[in-house]
């Protein structure tokens, strides 16, 4: 019996880790957010936004060693709906690193973005 719940705890901890490390640190109060479906642009590391906008704060997505559905759209998802949470109106990424020997995915840095009227 002891063993089925250890068993039973490790596979839980195991399958709670699957998903990336994602990490927000704020910078500037958001605003309130808008519809779930908001949208949200994305600048690449050779794209610009325009030069009037306030960095709302600073997201990083890692992967944890356990992390599976980590391609490049999924990490810009999961960054994208960061920024409709905290009321952002885009992500710039800041860094890229691609799947290597070490990691099989996409792991970015970015900053969420709020553009001033």
């Amino acid at each position: 019996m002891m063993r089925k719940a250890i068993g039973l705890l490790a596979i839980m901890i195991v399958l709670s880790s699957c998903g990336a490390a994602v990490k927000y640190s704020a910078i500037q109060p958001g605003r309130s957010t808008g519809s779930t479906d908001m949208e949200i642009a994305v600048y690449g590391l050779d794209d610009f936004p325009p030069d009037n906008y306030t960095v709302l704060g600073l997201i990083t997505i890692d992967d944890t060693m356990f992390t599976v559905n980590c391609g490049y759209d999924k990490v810009i998802s999961i960054a994208v709906e960061k920024a409709r949470e905290v009321g952002g109106d885009a992500v710039r990424i800041l860094d890229i690193d691609e799947p290597d020997i070490i990691s099989t995915c996409y792991r970015i840095s970015a900053e969420i973005i709020m553009f001033n009227d």
